[in-house]
C-alpha cells in the first residue's frame, strides 16, 4: 500500500516538523510492504498545523478532519487532519509522536463513514497504533529516509538519478528555507543567496543541487499545477509551467508538496513571480563563480540533462486531466474559492 504525507503548516513550527517528517517517512516505509485488500491501494494524509495569523485565530483540535475524498476508480483516499498548534509548539520528540498518532487514529470514524469495500480498515488503524507505539525505529531513523520520487521515475521510464549523486533532499530544502528567511519574500534575493551558499561547496555538491532541483521540476509537470496556474493566470504554456514550478520551489517544501499532491489543501494564496525563472541558472552561476567564467569544466546543467532535460520535455504529465469545465469546477472547488 502506498501511504504518503504532505504538510500544511506555518513557519512557526518548522523545527517540530523536521522531526514529524521522520515520523511520516517511517510510516511510509513500513506501509509500503503492507496490503489491506483491493479496495484501497493509496492513502494520502495531509497534516495541517496552522499558527496564529490574526487576533481572531483559534487553534484547531488535534485529529479534526478538514477535508476528505475517496476516488473509487483510483482506489485512493485523500484527507487532511489537523494538529493542535499549541500542543505541537511545546512538544518534545516523544510528544510529537503521540500527537501524530492521536491525530491519525482519530480519523478512523471519518474513514469508516466512507464505507470503502474490500478494505481492512480495522487492521490498517491497528498497524498505525502499533507502529507509532514502538520507539525502536528512532535508534535507526535514517533507515526510513524516503528516496524522493524514485518509484515514479521507474514507472515512467526516466534515466534515474543515482541516489549518491543527488543532494540530500533535507539539505536542499534547508537551503531553500534559509533563502526564504534571508530574503523576506524577494525571489531575486533568494536566488542570489542560493548562489552565495552553493559556490563555496564542492563541485559534486553543486551538481547534487542541480540534480535534486531537476527532480522537482519533473514533479511539477503536473495537472495540479496546471489547474492552479490556470486559476491564477487564466492560461498556461509549457514555459509558464516551468517557471511557475521554480516559483513554487522558492515558496518552500510545505507549499510545494501541497501543490503537487493535495492541491485542494492549499490554505494560502501563492502567486506567479517571473523573477523565479532565475532558479533555473543557480547551479551554473554558482559553478562559474567557483571555477571562473573561462573554466573548461562541464557545467552542472549539461551533466544533469542526461537524466532530466526540461528543455526537451518528453515525460508524461503527473495526475489526471479534467474532462470538462464542470469537472474542473468540481475538482478544484476549494482552490477556486481561495482565489475569489
Amino acid at each position: 500500500m502506498e501511504f504518503r504525507f504532505v504538510y500544511i503548516t506555518t513557519e512557526h513550527v518548522n523545527d517540530q516538523f523536521k522531526f514529524i517528517d521522520k515520523i511520516t517517512a517511517y510510516l511510509e516505509f513500513e506501509f509500503r510492504a503492507k496490503n489491506y485488500g483491493t479496495g484501497l491501494i493509496e492513502a494520502i494524509f495531509g497534516i495541517g498545523c496552522n499558527g496564529p495569523l490574526s487576533d481572531a485565530w483559534k487553534p484547531t483540535e488535534t485529529g479534526e478532519v478538514n477535508q476528505m475524498k475517496f476516488t473509487k476508480a483510483k482506489k485512493r483516499l485523500e484527507l487532511t487532519v489537523s494538529l493542535n498548534y499549541l500542543e505541537v509548539k511545546k512538544a518534545n520528540d516523544d510528544g510529537l509522536i503521540e500527537i501524530v498518532k492521536t491525530a491519525l487514529l482519530k480519523t478512523y470514524q471519518s474513514v469508516v463513514k466512507l464505507g470503502i469495500k474490500d478494505f481492512e480498515i480495522e487492521q490498517f488503524y491497528k498497524d498505525i497504533d502499533t507502529l507509532l507505539s514502538d520507539r525502536g525505529w528512532l535508534k535507526n531513523h535514517k533507515k526510513y529516509k524516503r528516496p524522493p520520487f524514485i518509484p515514479m521515475a521507474k514507472e515512467m521510464g526516466y534515466n534515474i538519478i543515482p541516489q549518491e549523486l543527488k543532494m540530500d533532499d533535507d539539505d536542499f530544502w534547508d537551503l531553500i528555507q534559509a533563502s526564504i528567511e534571508f530574503s523576506k519574500g524577494d525571489n531575486l534575493k533568494k536566488i542570489e543567496f542560493l548562489i552565495e551558499k552553493l559556490y563555496v561547496l564542492s563541485e559534486e555538491e553543486i551538481l547534487g543541487f542541480e540534480l535534486m532541483f531537476r527532480e522537482l521540476i519533473r514533479l511539477g509537470h503536473n495537472h495540479n499545477l496546471v489547474a492552479l496556474l490556470t486559476i491564477i493566470e487564466g492560461s498556461v504554456t509549457d514555459d509558464d509551467l516551468l517557471y511557475f514550478t521554480c516559483n513554487l520551489i522558492l515558496y518552500g517544501r510545505s507549499i510545494f508538496d501541497t501543490c503537487t499532491t493535495l492541491i485542494n489543501g492549499l490554505k494560502e494564496k501563492v502567486y506567479y513571480d517571473e523573477a523565479s525563472e532565475g532558479l533555473l541558472s543557480v547551479g551554473d552561476r554558482a559553478f562559474l563563480k567557483k571555477f571562473g567564467e573561462s573554466t573548461d569544466k562541464e557545467l552542472p546543467s549539461s551533466k544533469a540533462e542526461v537524466y532530466i532535460d526540461y528543455n526537451n520535455i518528453t515525460y508524461v504529465m503527473i495526475g489526471s486531466p479534467w474532462n470538462s469545465e464542470k469537472d474542473f469546477q468540481t475538482r478544484f472547488r476549494n482552490l477556486i474559492n481561495l482565489y475569489k
